[in-house]
């Protein structure tokens, strides 16, 4: 019989499936080394089938028939329900995922304010000497720093010096009395920037005299921002302020504005030194460096102002402010909504400031403080101050007047200054094509600006004939920042074709350049005239803005290169803008030292080139009836016959003149802050007087 050979067990699935050689051990190794499940294991170790009785059948098949009914019972909800998309899903886990949201937004808040402790040192007292405040009558007081002996002040305690020390006393005036400077401030100072929320303003001031009142060391940024309304209000102070009652006439208050403005600077300083960061250091920096510009124009200390503010302003956050800005309490949203909104103004005023440096300072010439690019932070919202802090309230259209439309289209203005190439880049094969290419690419942004202008910046009347005289477009904030923005329009109008100025007169490539120029300067006139009659605060106190005056500086400039260029051959216009402008400068002399320098130097360069100018002679006749005595800017030029300074003629410059006009005109933009003209083109024009 044969003998039966022993069945050996099959391979596994897997071994089967890829082909493999299996050594049917249990499990293989082919699965070992895979780490997967072998099925072979799960055949020799389960035990062999079986037969299920019908009794314990019964119960199993009982069983399934409960399992299929749930699965039915699910299967007829599903299909009843709408189907879950993802978006659903993601609202579903909405709430556990905001709350780890949440709470990882404040861990890493913590972990980067541990950082930023962990990488900043602290610094030097260097300003911790004492400093105090006290109040005093606004009349009496004669100088806002003085120095007394330790003792007796708020925040200083006596007992606590070692040895003998002199505090530095900082007077203000009265509660009521800074009350009445700031509402001076916001109605005619304020206007011109506008970085303040009025109703905050206010609070602030109030907080600075609670501090006093409870004998507690003030707040540096309070101080400061007081001492800068002070010396702005005052210096803009006119016989329409005396319903205040606030001084007993105007040359009084203006008398103290100086002596605000020195106490400012100190604090300032003092801040510096005591590394005081907060928002109203930089209000007040802002607000001060406009009254400098306003005095002495661009200068240094006003550029280092300047740049101290964009300093302060990045240390404060305010280049991140709409990133950072997470607030969820009510109360605090609000107060947060408003010092996000003035934290915009404020950089964006800086960054406009800084940009139009770079463009008009010759010693900043496309030099940027800030970084370069596009920012993002949003710019201010076109809304009053009333209206800020209120979340549900929309942007008011922009052909709507606001407090901020003129910081908007400041903003603008410095934006197309920004965009524009710079002079001496890519200058080519013909650098003058070149230089005229950019002069005409500057027009065309400039004149499409004024096309979209707000119709209440608009100077045509008819524009705005139909809105009552009482309206929003009427109110005297709008009607000083109209006259003011067209006015710095028309001027860089004037200062970007006077170098084409000379050349239009006999080059038909350049003609425009030469009519652009008249024209302006006909329109800077034309507002001046029309702005001394208006019944504004501003209409007294324009000529002690060298930011407005330089307008007129400019436009006299273009009248004297074409009166030099005329030969006794003027038109009418031309006769009357130069005799216009020159009765505008003799009017300004009592306000503006720079009116008078630059009057004396215009009719010294005119009888030098054109003697023969009809209204040159009326003007030394004048000039002998009221015995004037010539400035130091007149002693550069040969003496005319009524002029009767002997001193001249040993100082005449027998250069060429081009190069007389040049220096003499770089002398007078130097000792006036008026920097950013290319008065060196006049120079090198082949112009007949040249």
């Amino acid at each position: 019989m044969t003998r039966q050979r022993r069945k050996l067990p099959p391979s596994c699935s897997l071994c089967r499936t890829r082909k493999l050689r299996c050594n049917r051990a249990n499990p293989c190794s082919n699965c070992t080394i895979r780490g997967v499940r072998c099925d072979t294991v799960a055949r020799t170790a389960s035990p062999a089938p079986v037969a299920e009785s019908p009794v314990d059948a019964e119960p199993a098949a009982t069983k399934l028939l409960e399992r299929l009914a749930r699965l039915e019972a699910v299967l007829a909800d599903s299909g009843s329900k709408p189907e879950q998309t993802f978006e659903n899903l993601s609202r579903s886990n909405l709430a556990s995922s905001s709350f780890m949201s949440t709470r990882l937004k404040n861990v890493t808040s913590d972990v980067l304010r541990l950082e930023k402790s962990c990488s900043t040192q602290d610094t030097l007292g260097l300003g911790q000497d004492p400093f105090v405040v006290s109040t005093r009558p606004i009349q009496e007081i004669t100088e806002p720093l003085s120095f007394h002996n330790y003792g007796g002040f708020a925040g200083f305690d006596a007992a606590s010096f070692v040895h003998p020390m002199t505090i530095r006393c900082v007077n203000v005036p009265l509660r009521h009395e800074a009350h009445i400077l700031v509402n001076k401030f916001i109605a005619d100072v304020s206007p011109f920037h506008h970085v303040i929320h009025t109703p905050s303003l206010h609070r602030v001031i109030d907080s600075l005299f609670n501090d006093l009142d409870r004998a507690k060391v003030p707040d540096t940024g309070a101080l400061l921002l007081l001492l800068a309304i002070c010396s702005s209000s005052t210096y803009m102070w006119t016989i329409l302020d005396n319903h205040r009652c606030l001084y007993p006439d105007t040359a009084t208050a203006n008398s103290q504005s100086m002596m605000w403005l020195r106490a400012a600077l100190d604090v300032v300083d003092h801040a510096n030194r005591a590394s005081c960061v907060t928002l109203e250091c930089t209000q007040a920096m802002v607000i001060v460096f406009f009254q400098l510009c306003c005095r002495e124009g661009i200068s240094r200390r006003a550029r280092s102002l300047a740049a101290h503010a964009i300093v302060m302003a990045r240390e404060l956050g305010l280049h991140r402010i709409d990133c950072d800005n997470q607030s969820s309490d009510s109360d605090g949203l609000q107060c947060t909504r408003t010092k996000t909104e003035i934290g915009r103004r404020l950089w964006w005023y800086l960054t406009a400031t800084d940009w139009m440096l770079s463009r008009l300072s010759v010693s900043q010439q496309d030099i940027y403080s800030r970084m370069s690019g596009p920012t993002s932070v949003k710019k201010p919202r076109h809304l009053d101050d009333t209206d800020v802090g209120k979340g549900e309230h929309a942007d008011r259209p922009l052909d709507e007047p606001t407090s901020v439309s003129y910081l908007l289209q400041r903003i603008r203005l410095a934006e197309i200054v920004y965009d524009l190439p710079d002079w001496k880049g890519n200058a080519g094969s013909n650098p003058e094509t070149t230089a005229y290419c950019r002069v005409m690419d500057e027009d065309a942004r400039l004149r499409q600006f004024m096309r979209d202008l707000p119709p209440f910046f608009d100077l045509n009347h008819n524009a705005h004939a139909k809105t009552p005289a009482t309206g929003s477009w009427y109110s005297p904030g709008i009607i000083t920042q109209r006259y003011l923005l067209n006015m710095v329009l028309h001027a860089r109008f004037c200062k970007l074709h006077i170098p084409f100025l000379a050349r239009g007169t006999i080059e038909p490539g350049f003609a425009y350049s030469h009519d652009v120029c008249l024209e302006s300067a006909r329109m800077i006139i034309k507002m001046e005239h029309q702005l001394s009659t208006e019944n504004l605060p501003f209409a007294l106190f324009r000529r002690k803005l060298n930011v407005k005056l330089r307008s007129i500086f400019v436009a006299c400039t273009v009248f004297v290169l074409d009166a030099c260029l005329g030969h006794g051959n003027e038109a009418g216009d031309q006769v009357d803008g130069l005799a216009d402008v020159w009765k505008i400068l003799r009017e300004a002399g009592e306000q503006s030292p720079s009116a008078s320098k630059l009057l004396d130097m215009s009719v010294q360069i005119v009888r030098r080139y054109n003697p023969a100018h009809p209204v040159l002679e009326a003007e030394i006749f004048r000039h002998d009836q009221t015995n004037q005595v010539p400035s130091e800017a007149s002693r550069v030029v040969k003496p005319h016959h009524g002029y009767n300074d002997g001193s001249l003629v040993q100082r005449v410059n027998h250069a060429s003149g081009g190069s007389f006009l040049c220096q003499t005109l770089d002398t007078f933009q130097g000792e006036i802050g008026c920097e950013g003209a290319d008065w060196a083109g006049l120079c090198g024009l082949e112009a007949p007087f040249l």
